[in-house]
Formats: C-alpha cells, structure tokens, sequence
C-alpha cells in the first residue's frame, strides 16, 4: 500500500492521533479519503469513523460521505469547528471533551499482586452484573461485548468474609483504547487502580498494541493516575460523537 499523504501529519503529533495510527498499523480500518490536509477513516469492529485534518471546511465536506451503520453513526474527531458543525448541522450528540494519553515507554511495569493480596484474571459470569450497575457508558449490547471480551480483566480480593469478590476491572474498548477501570468502594485506597492501569498498559505491550486511553477533561484522579504512571498526555482534544439510526438532521 502506498503511503497515506497524511500519515507524517499524525506522526507528528502521536498522542493525538495514537488512536488512528493504532488502526492503521493493525490494519483494522479502511481508508475513507486522505489527503495533505485531511484524513478519514472507518474502523472494522463497529463502524467508528475517526477524522482528522488541518483544514476545516475539507474535514466538514468529508461529513457527506458518513453512511450509517446499523445503530447509527459514530465518529472521533480532533476539531472544535468540526465537532460544532455536527452538533448544530447535522444533528449529532457529543461527549464531554477526552484527553488522549499514551504510554510511550517499552519495558513493562513490575507488578506484586501478591502484597495487595489480589489477583487479576477473566471475569465470573456472575459479575456480569455488577459491571452493567457500575459501568455507565454505552448501552447493555456494548457493555456486553466489553465485559465478554478477551480483552477484559478483573481483580478479586477478599472480602470482610475472607471470600473472594471482584474488586475492580479493566479492559480494552472494541477499538482499541484501554479503559473501563473501576474499582469498587471497598477495595479502594489500596493501590488496585494504579496496578490495573499497569495491567492493562503491559497486556496491551505484550500484544504488540499501543497502550493508549482517553479521559475526559475533568477526570481529574484518572488524569493523575496516568501521570503517576508516565503516561504522555496530547496537548488538544478528542471529541466523541453520535447519532441514532434514522435521526433527521438540524
């Protein structure tokens, strides 16, 4: 494949477009346009447009080559103007503003889990509802392809009983960003976060994945855990948008 004109742009600026080049290095997209000043794609899993670009009306024209998927349209941008024009032109719905981080580094985090006295492994099928009470993005179809994914972990500790219960949980989103960490109320002020984070940041290492998430901007205790860890922050926003199969536009 030749190489994308807009490739050296995003290069630039990795942490803000780690998520798109994440795509294209696993080869799990397909490239809608691309040009020296603008760059649209459609990831395979669930249709997820990702856009990015310098020029605003080229990003803007681009808007009509969306097609919906089954449940809708979704679509990352990196553009205020262009988040606005989908919000008030189109008719899309917004997230609060993401930060983009990502672990640059190669060598995984030490881990004990044996003096927090936890361990990390695939879920019970009997936690699954817990994570639909405690997870609030996205609706109960995708937070069942999250929770069943082999990409989901979660922790189990004892309990005042000296049972063992899920005391948190991680994982990767079906696009490939790490996130999904929570961590239940009892289990916490024990460090359980700061190693689910180095869980997920080494389990995405040792898959040849980029270790990158985002947050939204005033998430200020994960903003925190991800600098304690060394994670590298982008410098603009991500901006999360969608809308429902059939809905008219403004």
């Amino acid at each position: 494949m030749e190489k994308l004109l807009y490739l050296e742009q995003m290069e630039k600026d990795f942490p803000l477009h780690v998520d798109i080049l994440e795509c294209i290095r696993q080869g799990s997209c397909d490239v809608i346009y691309d040009s020296k000043s603008a760059y649209l794609q459609r990831e395979h899993s669930f249709g997820l447009y990702q856009l990015a670009g310098t020029d605003e009306e080229e990003m803007i024209s681009l808007m009509d080559m969306l097609e919906e998927g089954p449940d809708g349209i979704d679509i990352v941008v990196r553009n205020k103007a262009v988040h606005d024009y989908l919000v008030n032109e189109m008719g899309f719905e917004s997230a609060k503003p993401n930060i983009q981080r990502v672990y640059l580094g190669t060598v995984p985090f030490p881990l004990d889990l044996d003096s927090q006295d936890f361990t990390i492994r695939k879920p019970n099928e009997e936690d699954f509802g817990k994570f639909l009470q405690t997870y609030s993005e996205g609706d109960d179809k995708m937070k069942d392809l999250l929770f069943h994914s082999e990409h989901f972990f979660a922790a189990y500790g004892r309990n005042e009983e000296g049972q063992s219960e899920m005391a948190g949980y991680i994982g990767v989103h079906l696009e490939g960003a790490c996130g999904v960490l929570y961590v239940f109320d009892k289990f916490r002020r024990r460090g359980l976060a700061e190693t689910l984070l180095k869980y997920i940041t080494n389990y995405q290492l040792a898959r040849g994945a980029y270790p990158y998430g985002q947050i939204y901007e005033d998430n200020f205790p994960s903003i925190n855990l991800s600098k304690k860890i060394g994670m590298t922050f982008a410098d603009g926003r991500i901006y999360w948008l969608w809308k429902a199969k059939g809905t008219q536009q403004n």
